[in-house]
């Protein structure tokens, strides 16, 4: 019997050994009320001071975060420290369809009385039942952004979740390129990346006319939601994940490159209307949003112990319900449009957290363990820093393995 485990049972063992990310759990809940103060609250910040307000009104900045912060968690927790791919390409996409669908589901439903009876309120039946039909059909099936047209239909902030799809889709082929990819090249393929994100972005602000606020004309709103489009950020997540799990972060230094990229990232929003919105949404803050993922996965400095505390934690696990309930909940009040009423926001914003704890224990942790139950696991193991496995698993002998 050999002293030292195989590369197999080291594997094994880095699958076992790598921690939560909470303090980005914790951050996940900040971004999707972010994006809920966007939507509802932005009467409430009218007499408040014009950075206060630019702010408020440029959350949705925070979609291309999630879209950053997928790829980092994904990268982290699939590829391993040797750029093994910890799960078959079917079994990943059976555990984010798990993840995902349930909250979605419920919020599709949820929405559908108010979408179905706005759309007969300024339709003709016949055309009313041909447009819920096809945005219908495109909805449940997550396939809405892929047009301008159909994006922002029915459940409004599914369209991201639509975008997501197909970053998942194509994660298990493009996370073996990510891994063949040594920390030196990791910079120079993320500022590739950033150029492909703000290449279209630039281009359409220097030649077309753009809005800062809803309605958009087609080729804005293409531009800010196609997955093709949203690709880059996500791609960028993925490295600056590798580049993480491969280097860590210095010490000493967790505090200095928070406080550089959220103090970034808040005097951009704070001057947003200087920025064209193409561009705030498709990822000019990405450089400054790299360094807080960096910082906040480190598990060290201020920002990750507020941000890692159980309050935190426990509010970014619902953040996805919040994120994809805020619509019908905000119907329901009868608040589309948001409110300047502070009371009538605080009963709003109570009722949704309240609810998406119960849609996250009673709907989305059953449905997950159903599916998963039922159509296998993701085979993979809890992971854990791969730093920390990297150096304990040679010491470990069959003997200590069992």
């Amino acid at each position: 019997m050999e002293n030292v485990l195989t590369t197999a049972d080291s594997r094994s063992i880095t699958r076992r050994m790598r921690p939560e990310l909470q303090a980005l759990t914790g951050l996940r809940f900040l971004a999707a009320f972010f994006v809920v103060i966007y939507h509802y609250a932005q009467p409430i910040l009218s007499g408040s001071p014009n950075a206060v307000k630019n702010i408020g009104a440029a959350g949705y900045t925070a979609v291309g975060l999630f879209f950053l912060l997928s790829g980092f968690v994904l990268s982290y927790r699939y590829i391993d420290k040797d750029g093994h791919f910890l799960a078959s390409p079917q079994s990943f996409w059976r555990a984010r369809l798990a993840r995902i669908y349930p909250a979605y589901l419920a919020g599709f439903a949820l929405a559908a009385p108010f979408v179905i009876e706005a759309s007969l309120r300024v339709n003709p039946l016949p055309v009313a039942a041909a447009k819920l039909g096809l945005n219908g059909v495109l909805a449940l099936f997550l396939q809405q952004s892929w047009t301008p047209w159909t994006a922002w239909y029915w459940n409004t902030p599914g369209w991201s979740l639509s975008t997501e799809v197909f970053f998942y889709f194509g994660f298990p082929f493009l996370a073996p390129m990510a891994s063949r990819l040594g920390y030196r090249q990791i910079l120079p393929a993320i500022g590739l990346l950033w150029t492909v994100a703000l290449f279209g972005p630039i281009l359409l602000s220097c030649f077309r006319p753009v809005s800062a606020q809803p309605p958009m004309r087609p080729l804005q709103l293409a531009i800010e939601v196609m997955p093709l489009f949203r690709l880059p950020e996500f791609l960028i997540g993925v490295l600056l994940g590798r580049l993480y799990v491969l280097r860590g972060v210095r010490h000493g230094m967790e505090n200095w490159m928070a406080a550089a990229g959220m103090g970034a990232v808040l005097f951009s929003l704070a001057i947003s209307p200087a920025i064209p919105r193409p561009l705030l949404s498709n990822g000019i803050l990405i450089p400054a949003a790299g360094l807080v993922l960096l910082t906040l996965a480190s598990g060290r400095g201020f920002a990750s112990f507020i941000l890692s505390r159980q309050l935190f934690v426990r509010l970014g696990e619902a953040s996805y319900s919040i994120y994809i309930l805020q619509l019908p909940v905000a119907h329901a009040f009868g608040i589309p449009s948001g409110t300047a009423s502070v009371a009538l926001f605080t009963a709003y914003a109570a009722t949704l957290t309240g609810l998406s704890f119960f849609c996250l224990y009673w709907i989305e942790m059953p449905a997950r363990k159903a599916v998963l139950n039922r159509f296998g696991r993701t085979g993979v193991r809890n992971i854990q820093s791969c730093d920390q496995a990297q150096t304990h698993a040679p010491q470990i002998t069959a003997q200590h393995a069992g």
